[in-house]
């Protein structure tokens, strides 16, 4: 299966899933993308999945998850404390009534065979992710449970090798990093390196390590890469963390402190 997605104002607004091989229209309709396989015998439903989603379940082109994603994000990047709970509290009780709906509703077009299992199951695992997350966003607190929603994601039915493409899992860890910036500047251990032997782990180990190798002496750096390198996915991964730390050791000074009577220059990534 080949996954195409669309984007707007650089967020993903729909997911459209093709087998390799399918010969593509596209178009526009009512103010949305369409897709349709002309090669094959397809439903709307199973080329356009969250699109007729939209249209079936919600009055507008956003859904209910989307609304309490832009709500949380609003209020945590607001400069003035803003008192939203009950508006954060009825947007995730919202978004999750409306998932579990999506749930029962690609059963349904499963069961009436308007999709095939394979398209089922795919929008089924991310809806069923996305109910997992929700879980760790604390209202109340104004924070996201980091720790507790990794421990609930590693070694779960999204962290395979099939399962962990369906939900994004790259997005998910950034979005990890983001709720727990002070780890990235702690020069530690972080629980992003605790647990590195499946696809979520080594994941979060590989964009720990690139948000974190900057902050580092080069020489701490270099023991880093030593350590965790064979935890990585592949070699690959370690090749590009090592030229990523040779690049700013081979950076011209671009700093001169004067202090004590002495020059100092910096070279180093701040």
């Amino acid at each position: 299966m080949i996954e195409l997605v669309y984007k707007e104002n650089s967020q993903s607004q729909y997911s459209f899933l093709f087998t390799k091989g399918d010969t593509l229209l596209l178009g526009i309709h009512q103010r949305n993308p369409w897709m349709k396989t002309i090669n094959r015998k397809t439903t709307p439903y199973q080329d356009n999945m969250e699109v007729m989603r939209n249209r079936e379940l919600y009055p507008s082109n956003y859904t209910k998850l989307q609304d309490f994603y832009f709500l949380w994000n609003s209020n945590v990047a607001s400069v003035i404390q803003l008192d939203l709970k009950v508006e954060l509290n009825h947007g995730k009780n919202e978004a999750k009534n409306s998932l579990n709906a999506e749930l029962s509703w690609i059963d349904s077009l499963r069961k009436a065979k308007l999709v095939s299992e394979k398209v089922a199951e795919f929008y089924s695992s991310k809806a069923r992710f996305e109910l997992e997350k929700l879980k760790f966003f604390d209202v109340d607190n104004g924070k996201f449970d980091t720790e507790a929603a990794i421990e609930s994601i590693l070694g779960s039915e999204w962290d395979s090798p099939y399962n962990f493409k369906n939900v994004y899992m790259n997005d998910f860890v950034d979005f990890l990093l983001t709720s727990k910036a002070s780890d990235v500047l702690s020069r530690q251990e972080s629980v992003f390196t605790k647990d590195t032997k499946s696809p979520f782990g080594k994941t979060m180990l590989f964009k720990y390590l690139e948000q974190s190798l900057p902050f580092l002496s080069f020489a701490e750096a270099e023991v880093w890469l030593n350590r965790y390198g064979p935890e990585l996915t592949d070699k690959a991964q370690f090749d590009f963390l090592k030229a990523m730390n040779s690049a700013f050791i081979g950076q011209k000074a671009d700093m001169d402190l004067m202090g004590l009577g002495k020059n100092l220059l910096f070279s180093r990534k701040f």
